[in-house]
């Protein structure tokens, strides 16, 4: 539980990120966003990144930094982690007596990220006392940490990102109207998956390869791919990341051939509803397409393959799949 406690702390030298961090994309919005960083990378504009939860906000903050200041640190921290007390002293930090158990002087996260950037996640769920603190210290680029009369000056960016509607916390009093007018200068909201399917191929690419289920180079089958861009994605990128991971542990027990099986099992449930007319229609031609191989190449699974460009485990697959038997097209 304690490790839920802890900021994340990346300081990075000479521009070399820890992660490979390049934000996979060819969705225009989110282009032209990735193409006015640099020049964001010049103003004293906090950034906001709003977007449904696993759409990649934290991906895009990280890839920001590596933009922008990529040697100095990256320091982020989810405000829904911390109760009140705690999240103050993390991030403005305290010298020794400021309270009880402040036995030594600890630095902040504001100072931590001096020179570099500075992530708050879930800013919506920073409580209303902080979120003054947080203000002041946006708009005089100063820091007193607790217990201190000293100011320590600031030159951070910072990012701040929710999931939550701001301008109806506004409204119902759970944020501070001046704080949010303060973050929204300049705003950016990351498109779920669902509105961006063109992108699924390159991240399922991109997960694969590192997952060791794909080969570098290596294309993925049209019906694999199909299946994954048929599904509505509710949990977005880090949905998709996840699933991928599933498949991994999943094809430790089948052989190689039955990918496509496995996805089609693990979305079986999943299929957006409208999408599955077509689905079966697409199902129904490539089964025609199977069968009238057999009959030319008599029932021999190789022939078959080559005839189709497929690999023979796919052929396999596809008949256990359409419970196509050879007995049916041998000829003696």
């Amino acid at each position: 539980q304690t490790s839920k406690l802890k900021p994340t702390l990346i300081p990075t030298q000479g521009g070399i990120c820890p992660d490979n961090i390049e934000y996979l994309t060819i969705d225009k919005e989110i282009l032209q966003f990735k193409s006015q960083l640099p020049l964001l990378g010049y103003t004293d504009l906090p950034v906001l990144l709003t977007g449904e939860t696993g759409v990649g906000k934290d991906h895009m903050a990280r890839y920001f930094h590596h933009a922008v200041r990529p040697n100095g640190p990256y320091i982020a921290i989810n405000c829904a982690s911390l109760p009140e007390t705690l999240l103050e002293s993390e991030l403005f930090g305290y010298v020794r007596g400021a309270f009880t158990g402040a036995d030594k002087n600890k630095e902040g996260l504001f100072v931590a990220a001096n020179q570099g950037v500075l992530f708050l996640d879930e800013i919506g769920d920073m409580p209303l006392s902080l979120q003054t603190k947080l203000l002041s210290v946006l708009e005089n680029r100063q820091v007193v940490p607790l217990g201190s009369t000293k100011t320590v000056n600031l030159d951070i960016k910072l990012i701040a990102a929710t999931n939550q509607n701001l301008e109806v916390m506004v409204a119902q009093g759970k944020f501070r109207r001046d704080l949010y007018y303060r973050l929204s200068g300049i705003t950016f909201t990351i498109p779920p998956l669902r509105k961006r399917k063109a992108d699924i191929p390159i991240l399922l690419e991109k997960f694969m390869i590192n997952s060791g289920l794909l080969k570098e180079g290596e294309k993925l089958e049209v019906d694999f791919i199909r299946q994954f861009i048929a599904y509505d994605w509710p949990g977005n990128t880090r949905e998709l990341f996840n699933k991928v991971k599933r498949l991994e542990i999943m094809t430790m027990m089948v052989t190689e051939g039955d990918l496509v099986e496995l996805s089609r099992s693990m979305f079986k449930s999943d299929v957006v509803s409208e999408e599955k007319s077509l689905f079966d229609k697409v199902e129904e031609f490539e089964r025609k397409i199977i069968v009238e191989a057999l009959l030319a190449a008599n029932g021999n699974k190789s022939e078959v393959a080559r005839m189709l460009g497929i690999h023979e485990a796919t052929v396999r697959t596809k008949l256990k799949r359409y419970d196509i038997s050879l007995d049916n097209y041998q000829m003696n």
